[in-house]
């Protein structure tokens, strides 16, 4: 987990206005909303073929109502970014939420985040609304909120097209 977090310094720095550390990783499997157990929640780490960590995945299920899944955090390696690993991950997740009777899928990004914003938009997430004066580390954010919506005769998340 810490050479991940390392290795995704622009995401800590943007965000937090931190650099990294290599405990950063520590509190993945122990952060939890309040009031949720971990049995809410939904941790997923991606292995290379020569087994390093690549990406995270945390969602809180059933967050903050019933039929919510909330994704807390897709993390990916600077080297495997823009390769079609997110829109796979998330496409998994669209399918796993909806066979369990999740209605929406629901997270926040951080305004300064572009391409972050640029990526939920063009899987099909609309947003849904904004909170001003977020703080996190020793930033503060305007986060605005995505949501998806997972009817059954909602499609998957947007495809694009492959090339070669």
């Amino acid at each position: 987990m810490a050479a991940l977090s390392i290795a995704c310094a622009d995401y800590a720095e943007l965000v937090t206005g931190l650099p990294p550390t290599s405990r950063d990783g520590d509190c993945f499997f122990d952060d939890l909303p309040p009031g949720r157990t971990t049995a809410s929640m939904l941790k997923l780490g991606i292995s290379d073929d020569r087994d390093r960590l690549i990406a995270l995945l945390d969602v809180v299920m059933d967050y903050p109502d019933a039929g919510v899944w909330y994704v807390g955090l897709l993390l990916i390696h600077p080297e495997f970014r823009r390769q079609g690993l997110g829109r796979s991950l998330m496409n998994g997740l669209a399918s796993h939420a909806r066979a369990r009777g999740a209605a929406l899928l629901r997270l926040g990004v951080v305004e300064a985040n572009a391409p972050a914003l640029a990526f939920w938009s063009r899987l099909g997430f609309r947003a849904i609304g904004d909170a001003p004066d977020h703080h996190i580390g020793v930033r503060v954010h305007r986060v605005i909120e995505f949501e998806y919506a997972l009817s059954d005769r909602a499609p998957m998340l947007h495809e694009r097209p492959r090339f070669g």
